[in-house]
């Protein structure tokens, strides 16, 4: 399974989402950076987001979707550990394409 696919059917638990925006990691920044979106778009998202007062990490991830439509739940949760996001990563188990 793609992560945009889990996204679209609502299978990553909202959760994730939280855990991402915990500070003061936040540990989407780090994900879209390690992931190739550029510095400027992770901070538009920043202020968009705290505008709106919603979450960041789910912004972040459907960029990343929208750069790597082909990644892999099982790629996705290795940039997570990469990160040291191994208590993130955890709640994708369970999920096809692991």
């Amino acid at each position: 399974m793609y992560v945009d696919e889990a996204l679209d059917s609502g299978k990553i638990p909202g959760r994730f989402f939280t855990l991402l925006d915990q500070k003061p990691e936040e540990t989407w920044n780090k994900l879209g950076s390690k992931l190739r979106v550029d510095q400027e778009t992770l901070e538009g998202i920043k202020v968009d987001c705290l505008t709106r007062h919603q979450n960041p990490a789910q912004d972040v991830i459907e960029m990343i979707c929208c750069k790597s439509p082909k990644m892999t739940i099982g790629q996705f949760k290795k940039h997570l550990e990469n990160i040291n996001r191994e208590d993130v990563a955890k709640k994708l188990k369970g999920l096809p394409g692991n």
